[in-house]
Order: structure tokens, then sequence, then C-alpha cells
């Protein structure tokens, strides 16, 4: 393995990231679209929610399943699902048609970012893992500052949401190109490959740090997703031309902060100021969705 980070391989698990994270940042304005169907206004959550059921239900699965040897077919056929899932949306219109696309499009999306975390974790030096990952975070964040703020602008061109669901699913034509990068990642031997048990998972689910890493991310992303999902038709109520701006703002605390931060702060400080950070944003974001007047 090279010592370095930034290898051809790292770059392609990057941009695989972003196309990834795109399949999601593009459903920006999915509720005001859902709200043209002719499907009950009540069962809207649910169709925006299962997308993150049926990644959860089947994560703990893929993790058994998806290993460096086979992650690259992993990462081809689930873009190949995403594809054909994105182009399917413009069909659905009843409410178990659209449940079914949503089902099988989150199921396609986790086992495309489980295969890449996969592979990213084989081809990181272990010694520059924290590098790695802290710009595996920033790529994560990219697609929702630069998507959502182009959803309005792109819709009004090419003739509504579904064409821009197209135009995303063009765009996953190059996952194919990138993933012929990761010909050195997926190159392991039976006596490097391990198998993750059954038992092993339920012994880390045990430990008290991965359970508040698990309720912190729950809370977060839920805080998140209320904010992302209902920002669009709040904005526009509030007279706000395009409120996908707002979103252009996510990468910024990470690389003007964070980052820098986990540069300088060491030891002991570096843990409490770190923790004191992140509980009062987590604050902050549960406390954001709430405290907004809908008009």
């Amino acid at each position: 393995m090279s010592d370095k980070v930034f290898t051809k391989e790292f770059v392609a698990l990057n941009g695989l990231t972003f196309l990834a994270f795109s399949t999601i940042a593009v459903f920006f304005d999915y509720y005001q679209y859902l709200k043209t169907l002719p499907i009950n206004p009540e069962r809207l959550g649910l169709l925006i929610g299962i997308f993150s059921v049926s990644s959860l239900a089947l994560r703990p699965f893929l993790s058994f399943k998806i290993r460096p040897s086979n992650a690259k077919h992993w990462i081809i056929w689930c873009g190949v699902t995403l594809i054909v899932v994105l182009r399917l949306y413009e069909t659905a219109e009843s409410f178990w048609w659209v449940f079914a696309v949503r089902v099988v499009h989150g199921a396609a999306y986790v086992g495309l970012v489980t295969a890449i975390v996969t592979l990213l974790v084989r081809c990181v030096p272990r010694e520059k893992s924290g590098q790695a990952f802290g710009c595996f975070s920033i790529v994560t964040l990219l697609p929702y500052a630069v998507i959502p703020p182009a959803i309005l602008p792109f819709s009004r061109i090419v003739g509504g949401f579904p064409r821009v669901l197209d135009l995303v699913a063009l765009l996953l034509i190059l996952i194919f190109p990138l993933a012929t990068l990761l010909r050195r990642c997926h190159l392991v031997t039976e006596q490097e490959e391990t198998t993750l048990r059954y038992g092993d998972t339920i012994k880390n689910l045990r430990r008290f740090e991965v359970i508040r890493a698990l309720v912190f991310t729950i809370l977060v992303w839920t805080a998140f997703a209320s904010l992302f999902f209902y920002l669009q038709g709040f904005g526009k109520a509030k007279g706000v031309d395009n409120p996908g701006l707002f979103s252009l703002y996510l990468p910024f605390p990470r690389l003007e902060f964070v980052s820098p931060a986990e540069n300088t702060l060491i030891g002991w400080t570096k843990q409490r100021c770190s923790d004191c950070l992140v509980h009062g944003l987590l604050c902050v974001m549960l406390y954001l969705p709430v405290s907004v007047k809908h008009p």
C-alpha cells in the first residue's frame, strides 16, 4: 500500500462518494414534487422516510456481504440500479409505486456507500486515516452545498423535477470509468481478507462509545432531514426565491473550523473542546426546526 493519501484510487473513491450523495441531495425539492401527485398528503412523510428505513435495515447485513474483493462489483451494480431507479421516479405516481421506488433507491444507495467505504479503508494508510476521512467527510457534504441551489433554476430550464433526476442519472455514468481506477484497492488474498461475524457486530454495538456515536448520528440527521426536505417550501412561503442557496454554508464549518481544530487541539483539551462543540451544535440543530413558525 502506498504511504500517500491522494492516490488515484483515493481520488476515484471520493468522486464516487460525491456521486452517491448527489442521489440524495437532488431530492431537496422532492416534498414539493410529491404534493403534485395524487397521493394523500398525510402519507408523504412516509414516502420520504422509507428511503432511510430501507438503508438502515440493509446496512447491517451488507457488512457481512461486501468485502474488498467484491466491493468493486457492488459499486458497478449499485450504480446501474441507481441510474435505473432515478429514471423510474418519473413513472411513479401512486403511493405503492413511489414506495417501491424509494425502497430500491435506499437499498442501492447504501450498497454503493458501503462498498466505497470498504475500499476506502483498504486504500488509505493507517497512520493517515484521520486526514483521509476528514477529506471524505467534506466530500459527503459538497453535494448538499452545490446541488440544492441549482434545483430550481435547472427545473425551470429542463422542464421539471423528473428532468433534473434524468440529468443526475446521466451524471452517474461516471461511476463506471471511476470504478476502473480501483484495481489495486480490491486486490487482496484470502489470508488478508477477514470476514466480519455477527458476534463481532453485537459486541461492538454494546460499547458505550459506539452507542453514543449512533445516538448522536440519529439526532443530527433527524434535525438535518427536517430542514433539508422542508426548507424549500418554507423558504418559498417566506418569499425567498431560491431557498437552496442556504445550503451553500454546509461544507464551510468543516473546512474553516473543524479541520484546523483537529490539528491544533491535543490531548485532554482537544477531547473536552470537541465534546463541547459537538453538543453545542447538536442543541442548535435540534432547536432550529422547532423554533421557526410556519406562516
